[in-house]
């Protein structure tokens, strides 16, 4: 990656004190990226992967004919090199948290069932458990429920949605990498005059933001990175069945990522 393109981009978008720290955060990235860090893990084969709360995941989607990038790049805002892309949040690398220890069986589970909104109130209803949604709503007064499927099963493997097949899971244990998460721009204590300027004007969201700001169930599971994390934060990849069930696919990410473990929909380790 060409650091002075990226940091001339950085200047045609950002100026005074939000320009500063942007490019703070380039140096900051740069500097972990080109370091001898690499995350650690202990998993083997069948082992259940546990998640914390230093962990962060990214879905690519569809997009299974990006991961030679990822492997380069690590998870990055495209905006930085490419204008064309049509999104909602620019300049930032959008990551899923997680808010205390959990298995990722677990997690999977929650996030592949829908989110239910009850008086105001956000339920999140794990695969398979609507029928006890339903019989807890018989004691809850309400007029009516709403439900949609959670922002995750839109770019992660999931157990409803057979279209995405890898995702990344980050771990931000490091110093620098903590660093780094310091600067999501949609969370507390980010200035919030300066997160408005990481919304694309076209962007629907817009609007709702300045009236509001995000406070929406799906903003409170995710983080928005200026710029992003490097390859070397990666700690494991997450795979649907198709490719969980390809070998030539599991050898590409082991030799795209070597030092990453592949885990399944099952929160599983197959291969260390």
């Amino acid at each position: 990656m060409n650091k002075e393109l990226i940091i001339k981009k950085a200047k045609e978008k950002f100026t005074g004190e939000l320009l500063d720290i942007v490019l703070k955060q380039i140096d900051t990235y740069f500097e972990l990226k080109d370091s001898t860090y690499q995350v650690n893990h202990n998993y083997k084969v069948n082992d259940q992967v546990v998640l914390n709360k230093n962990n962060l995941l990214h879905g690519i989607g569809k997009h299974i004919d990006l991961i030679e990038m990822f492997s380069k790049r690590g998870i990055t805002s495209p905006d930085f090199f490419d204008t064309s892309i049509n999104h909602a949040f620019s300049y930032t690398a959008a990551f899923w948290n997680v808010k205390g220890e959990i298995s990722l069986q677990e997690y999977i589970e929650n996030y592949s069932g829908i989110v239910a909104k009850v008086n105001d109130e956000y339920w999140q209803v794990p695969y398979k458990h609507l029928d006890e949604f339903v019989e807890v709503l018989k004691d809850v007064d309400h007029w009516s429920w709403t439900a949609e499927s959670s922002m995750e099963i839109r770019f992660m493997p999931s157990l409803a949605k057979n279209i995405n097949q890898v995702a990344f899971i980050v771990n931000t244990e490091h110093e620098l990498t903590q660093r780094l998460r310091q600067n999501s721009v949609f969370k507390e204590p980010f200035n919030k005059e300066y997160a408005y300027e990481f919304l694309t004007n076209n962007s629907n969201s817009k609007e709702k933001f300045l009236k509001e700001g995000f406070k929406e169930d799906f903003f409170l599971r995710a983080d928005y990175l200026i710029f992003g994390l490097p390859a070397n934060t990666i700690e494991g990849i997450l795979v649907g069945r198709e490719v969980e069930n390809n070998q030539q696919h599991l050898t590409t990410l082991k030799t795209l990522f070597p030092n990453c473990y592949i885990c399944n929909l099952d929160g599983k380790v197959i291969k260390e």
